[in-house]
C-alpha cells in the first residue's frame, strides 16, 4: 500500500468514526460516510486526536506507521491537516518484503494533504531520519519545509537543509531524495565539515 493510500486510510477511519457520531443524532445511529447531502452547507469536516495507524507486511513486520497528535479537515474541499506528525516507512524489496534496517522517519509540526494530489506538504521543524546503509548510524536532515511525493516515494525542498551523519555535517540549499533507492542529494550552496 502506498503512503497516499495509507494517509487516505487514516482519513477514512477518522471519517467513518465521525460519520457514525454525526449520524447518530441522539436516536438510532446511522452511517453517513461521505454523504453531506443533509447538511445545509453541503459539507462537513472532522477532528481526531491521538491518531496511530500501522500497516504490516505479509510476515507481520511494520511497513508504515502514521502518528499524529491531531488530524482534521474543515470541510470536503479542505486539505487533511495533521499536527505533530510522524511518518515511518520501511522500504520493500521486489518481492514485497520489508528490507530490515532501512527505516525512514519523517517528523514535522504540520503536514497537509490536499484531496486532489499525492503531495504531502510538511512544515515546521521538519526532520528526516534515514537508515541508508549502516544500522545504528542514521542520516539526519533538518529543514523548515519538505514535500513528500507519496506515489513516487520521493522528497524535495528548495529551503535551507542541514545534514548530520555521525560526525559528518553538511548544509546547503535544496534537497532531493528517493526513499526506495535510499539516495539524498543537496542541490546548491553546499558547505560541510568532514571529521575522521
Amino acid at each position: 500500500m502506498k503512503r497516499r493510500h495509507l494517509l487516505m486510510l487514516v482519513l477514512g477511519v477518522v471519517a467513518l468514526a465521525m460519520a457514525f457520531v454525526l449520524g447518530s443524532g441522539g436516536g438510532t445511529p446511522t452511517l453517513r460516510l461521505g454523504d453531506s447531502s443533509g447538511d445545509p452547507e453541503g459539507s462537513y469536516g472532522f477532528v481526531a486526536r491521538d491518531v496511530v495507524v500501522q500497516q504490516t507486511d505479509a510476515s507481520g513486520r511494520m511497513q508504515y506507521e502514521v502518528v499524529a497528535a491531531q488530524v482534521e479537515r474543515r470541510d470536503d474541499s479542505s486539505p487533511v491537516v495533521a499536527r505533530e506528525l510522524t511518518l515511518q516507512y520501511e522500504p520493500v524489496d521486489k518481492a514485497g518484503s520489508v528490507v530490515p534496517g532501512r527505516r525512514w522517519t519523517l517528523r514535522a509540526d504540520e503536514g497537509q494533504l490536499p484531496g486532489d494530489t499525492d503531495e504531502l506538504q510538511l512544515a515546521g521543524n521538519v526532520e528526516v531520519n534515514a537508515q541508508l546503509s549502516r544500522p545504528g548510524r542514521p542520516l539526519i536532515v533538518h529543514t523548515d519545509r519538505l514535500t513528500y511525493h507519496t506515489l513516487e516515494q520521493t522528497l524535495d525542498t528548495n529551503a535551507q537543509v542541514r545534514f548530520a551523519w555521525g560526525r559528518q555535517q553538511l548544509e546547503g540549499t535544496g534537497l532531493k531524495a528517493n526513499v526506495e533507492a535510499g539516495t539524498l542529494t543537496l542541490e546548491s550552496d553546499v558547505h560541510g565539515r568532514i571529521s575522521p
